[in-house]
């Protein structure tokens, strides 16, 4: 048989200002994470649109490929694509094939390149340049639905804790 172990008054009253003090940090842990979610989503969407007005304010030149190799699977609305466009030189952009992901481009027969003349290397397909835009957007706005859901959580959390000291 087991004997019980004996506590004494001042472990008891610790350990139940442990218990008391547990729904508390897990409250603020919670307020915390709401704001740190926030946080980051509002640094990505900074960044999609830095990546947007970047690519749209330096990838001036364009050049028309050739899709080829267009390959589509999937079923019941969520479909795929994959695709390669061959690229022609222009005297700027060397002659190369691209790979692309995209399922619209891979329905196409042409896709429409933008590049930057100083960097060939930095490139985007016209029907890609509005997805960093709306990415942006995205994230702007689910930044703003954690913060005002972080400060309704706080809002109610102080509203307890005032009640509490009543």
């Amino acid at each position: 048989m087991k004997k019980k172990k004996h506590i004494s008054g001042s472990e008891a009253f610790l350990k139940k200002q442990k218990q008391k003090n547990k729904p508390d940090r897990l409250k603020i842990g919670l307020i915390v994470f709401t704001f740190v979610l926030s946080a980051v989503f509002a640094v990505a969407s900074g960044l999609f649109m830095k990546d947007h007005i970047h690519r749209k304010n330096h990838c001036t030149a364009e050049i028309v490929g050739e899709v080829t190799n267009a390959k589509i699977w999937g079923r019941h609305h969520h479909y795929h694509g994959k695709a390669d466009v061959v690229v022609k030189s222009d005297g700027v952009f060397p002659s190369q094939t691209l790979h692309t992901t995209s399922l619209y481009l891979a329905k196409q027969k042409n896709a429409k390149i933008f590049y930057d003349p100083e960097n060939t290397k930095e490139y985007y397909f016209e029907s890609n340049i509005e997805d960093s835009r709306s990415l942006s957007i995205i994230c702007a706005v689910l930044s703003v639905i954690e913060l005002l859901f972080g400060i309704a959580i706080t809002k109610a959390y102080l509203r307890s804790k005032q009640r509490k000291k009543r």
